[in-house]
C-alpha cells in the first residue's frame, strides 16, 4: 500500500500511478474522478483511510425493510440484499 506522510507526497505518488497508467494504455475519465479527498462512496460503501464502511442511508433501508409474507416477497429481500 502507498501510503502518504504529506500533501505533497500523495501528489507525488498520484503522479506517478497517472503516469504508470496512461504508459501501460489505461485512460482516466477526469469528470469520474476524485482526488485529494478523505472518503468517497462508491457501490454503496465509503471507502476512508480507516477502512470500508457502509452507506448509513443503505444500512437504514434494509433494517427498515417489514417483513416478508410470501416467497415472492422473501425473494425481492434477498435480491436487495
Amino acid at each position: 500500500m502507498l501510503a502518504c506522510n504529506s500533501f505533497d507526497d500523495h501528489l507525488n505518488k498520484l503522479e506517478i500511478i497517472l503516469k504508470r497508467s496512461h504508459s501501460s494504455g489505461l485512460k482516466c475519465n477526469a469528470s469520474k474522478s476524485v482526488f485529494c479527498t478523505d472518503k468517497i462512496e462508491y457501490l454503496g460503501f465509503y471507502i476512508t483511510r480507516d477502512g470500508i464502511k457502509p452507506v448509513d442511508d443503505k444500512v437504514r433501508a434494509i433494517l427498515d425493510l417489514e417483513s416478508s409474507k410470501n416467497i415472492q416477497e422473501v425473494q425481492c429481500v434477498l435480491g436487495i440484499v
